[in-house]
């Protein structure tokens, strides 16, 4: 049984298969996580730790916790690999081909989602700093000013459905106090 928070397996840990373990969830739920993204939900009836296995991998490619109380069935690994097989099954090995397909997905989209978000440009809107300015010797200085004068010529916009619109409407701002 593992508590609420605790790792089962973690991403890049050694996988042995006269060591590790392939674990059947018997209760409760178990995270996946990958770079600190989650990935998935596991439920009661599932696997996981099965995909090193399964593909001879040298380590595990995710990382598991336990979200609540979680009591799982530990199997050697080399055990789980002998009674595949020993007991062949064109259903079982489909299936299990299905799930490892769609668990590597499942990793390479979070992956590449994760990469692009790493480096997305965002529109950062500055108040009431002006960029530095470059002076003649090359020293850097910010243009600062007082809170009223950025408000004087403060441009007001308002959303609407079709995107961000100037308006040229006065908004009753309240006195400022300096």
């Amino acid at each position: 049984t593992f508590k609420d928070g605790e790792v089962i397996l973690q991403d890049g840990e050694v996988f042995q298969t006269g060591k590790s373990f392939v674990y059947f969830i018997v209760k409760g739920q178990v995270e996946i996580w990958k770079e600190g993204n989650f990935i998935m939900l596991l439920q009661q009836g599932e696997t996981f730790g099965e995909l090193a296995a399964l593909r001879k991998l040298p380590f595990r490619q995710a990382t598991a916790k336990a979200k609540g109380a979680v009591a799982c069935r530990a199997v050697l690994a080399r055990s789980f690999l002998e009674v595949l097989e020993q007991h062949p099954s064109d259903v079982v090995t489909e299936i299990l081909e299905e799930i490892m397909t769609y668990r590597e997905q499942q990793l390479k989209k979070k992956l590449e989602l994760h990469n692009v978000l790493a480096h997305k440009t965002v529109d950062i809107d500055f108040m009431f700093f002006k960029l530095p300015a470059m002076q003649q010797d090359e020293r850097v200085t910010p243009q600062h000013q007082s809170m009223a004068e950025a408000l004087k010529d403060l441009q007001v916009y308002e959303w609407t459905a079709t995107g961000k619109a100037l308006t040229k409407k006065a908004r009753d701002l309240p006195p400022l106090t300096i």
